[in-house]
């Protein structure tokens, strides 16, 4: 049943996971949106393309940096199965942190739910769930990141850039956020 509102008082480590999840939250929803997932680089022109999840831009004037970019369409044949189940891990993931935040919300103040452990389990697991989904897809996207050089330079390389750190970062954030939760 849980316990009283009265009875309930939120401990210092579930105000940390709340703090932890809403950054974890925001660095998913900046590396999520952005479109610095994976850069290529050339030795002799540095950056000649970038992209992430929803959008390729490529330096026209290779080396003069003049980029125009184009988001990616699901009926292109050029974009992958792989890269399809990454946007949708994504999102699902991304979606799943959002109501996170507003169950944990729930869960701290006085609300119908506030207190109740079948509420923490539902956090708990969620918070798990999300940053499992942001992880695996983020170790598939590196080990995949190479097919997304610049196709039009044979001797490009693609590096990971900051939108990658940032969603592998509020994944990570994610699964930390179980932990206080858990012992909060």
């Amino acid at each position: 049943m849980g316990r009283p509102e009265e009875d309930f008082e939120v401990t210092n480590l579930t105000k940390i996971a709340t703090v932890v999840l809403i950054i974890s939250t925001l660095c998913q929803l900046i590396g999520f949106a952005s479109s610095h997932w994976v850069i290529s680089v050339s030795a002799e022109y540095g950056i000649i393309e970038y992209s992430g999840l929803w959008e390729k831009c490529a330096d026209l004037s290779i080396g003069y940096h003049n980029y125009e970019c184009e988001g990616f369409v699901w009926e292109d044949f050029q974009v992958s199965h792989w890269f399809r189940t990454i946007q949708t891990m994504e999102s699902m993931g991304f979606v799943g942190m959002l109501a996170t935040v507003v169950l944990i919300g729930l869960y701290m103040f006085r609300t119908p739910i506030q207190g109740k452990k079948s509420v923490k389990r539902l956090i708990i697991t969620l918070c798990v769930l999300c940053g499992t989904l942001i992880i695996v897809s983020c170790i598939v996207f590196a080990s995949l990141k190479q097919t997304l050089r610049a196709r039009h330079m044979p001797g490009s390389t693609a590096e990971l850039s900051w939108s990658f750190a940032l969603s592998l970062l509020g994944g990570i954030g994610s699964i930390a956020t179980s932990f206080l939760v858990c012992f909060g």
